[in-house]
């Protein structure tokens, strides 16, 4: 039996040089390959995380600037608010003690 295959003769080959398909096979990456690809994919992930880490630090200061603004605002409300209560039961009072001049 012919050991170079089927398609040896008719390329013309001598026998034991025929090997099919040999342009068409992919080489697979060694480990040491397989490791680099690995390495590289898990530090790009690791750097999109920090950078992500980032922005949401940066997004939750803001945060809290917005809450420490809105929470000056409200203490503010109140404030007018108390006063404008003082200043209705200073309104009465004096309404009062002028009724009782008269």
């Amino acid at each position: 039996m012919d050991k170079g295959g089927p398609g040896r003769l008719q390329y013309g080959l001598p026998k034991g040089e025929y090997k099919p398909f040999q342009d068409q096979v992919q080489q697979r990456p060694s480990m040491k390959d397989i490791m680099v690809m690995v390495s590289e994919r898990d530090s790009a992930f690791l750097e999109r995380n920090l950078a992500l880490s980032e922005k949401k630090a940066v997004l939750a200061q803001r945060d809290m600037a917005v809450f420490e603004r809105d929470a000056a605002i409200a203490e503010r409300d109140f404030a007018i608010k108390e006063r404008d209560r003082v200043m209705a039961h200073l309104q009465l009072l004096e309404n009062i003690t002028d009724g009782d001049t008269e």
